[in-house]
């Protein structure tokens, strides 16, 4: 199937290589370059017939002119000043002596002090065990009302009276805990 491609992709590579206007068509503003003969008004151009004789291969950026018009090459590639500059800093090399007197002194700069966020309090064994039975105790109540609305439509309200006894001894264990210490 890749062989297939490379003798397509070939033909296309040549024969879509650039073809110069052979036809003027038009006069002063209206002029147009046009490869065929479009309308009566279409003379050949000049460098049409010049280089008949010549071969088809050419520079692209060879100095063109049809008629009026020319064409130059990119003005980079004429010179070679036009190239960009470039200039090389070395780590750890000391600076040249004209921008040590031309450059004037900047003011240093100092960081701000960094903002630290606000430390959590630490929270105590005592603490934390009373928070625990709050938490505790909020559970027991939203059980027990599940157990409440549960006994007055009829339905099973038996997990939930396990739920509630398993509630009351986890508040009864943690006071436990708090009065040992």
């Amino acid at each position: 199937m890749k062989l297939f491609y490379l003798p397509v992709f070939t033909a296309l590579v040549f024969l879509s290589a650039p073809v110069q206007a052979a036809y003027v068509c038009g006069s002063g503003e209206d002029t147009v370059y046009s490869s065929e003969k479009t309308d009566p008004s279409c003379r050949e151009s000049q460098k049409r017939t010049e280089s008949a004789g010549k071969a088809d291969k050419a520079d692209i950026w060879e100095d063109a002119f049809f008629d009026d018009l020319s064409v130059l090459r990119p003005a980079a590639q004429t010179t070679a000043e036009a190239a960009p500059k470039m200039t090389v800093k070395l780590r750890n090399s000391p600076p040249p002596a004209a921008a040590k007197t031309s450059a004037p002194a900047k003011a240093p700069v100092r960081a701000a002090a960094p903002i630290y966020a606000a430390v959590k309090p630490k929270l105590t064994r005592d603490q934390i065990l009373q928070k625990e039975i709050s938490s505790e105790r909020a559970a027991l109540v939203r059980t027990r009302d599940r157990l409440e609305q549960a006994l007055k439509q009829g339905g099973n309200a038996a997990p939930l009276q396990r739920a509630v006894a398993d509630r009351e001894a986890n508040i009864r264990a943690i006071e436990r805990e708090l009065k040992k210490f």
